[in-house]
Order: structure tokens, then C-alpha cells, then sequence
């Protein structure tokens, strides 16, 4: 891994981080107010658990 790729890789972890203090508007489904980092790590393990099937289907469609 080069110097740049290792800097924006650092760079992007570091403004991830801030989102564990940006509250969202909405709410679950058990009426907790959640914070936009526990929103994006439920929809990163939703895009991991769909990508291989994700890519299966677009195979075929396309």
C-alpha cells in the first residue's frame, strides 16, 4: 500500500468518526433515537450480507 492510498484511507476513518455525533431525525423500530453511525454500520452490514447476490443479479441483467 502506497503513502497516498494510506493517507485517504486515514483520512476517510477519521471523518467517519464524526458521525458517531451527528444524531438522525428518526427512529427505530423499538423508538430509539439512533446516531448516524449506528445507521451507516446497519446498512454497511446490509450491503455486505446482499453483495454477492447483488452481483449474481446484475450478471444476469445485464
Amino acid at each position: 500500500m502506497d503513502i497516498e492510498r494510506l493517507g485517504n484511507g486515514l483520512a476517510f476513518l477519521k471523518e467517519a468518526e464524526r458521525l458517531k455525533s451527528v444524531l438522525r431525525t428518526a427512529y427505530t423500530t423499538t423508538g430509539w433515537q439512533e446516531d448516524t453511525a449506528a445507521h451507516t454500520w446497519r446498512l454497511c452490514l446490509m450491503a455486505m450480507t446482499l453483495s454477492a447476490s447483488w452481483r449474481r443479479w446484475t450478471c444476469r441483467a445485464f
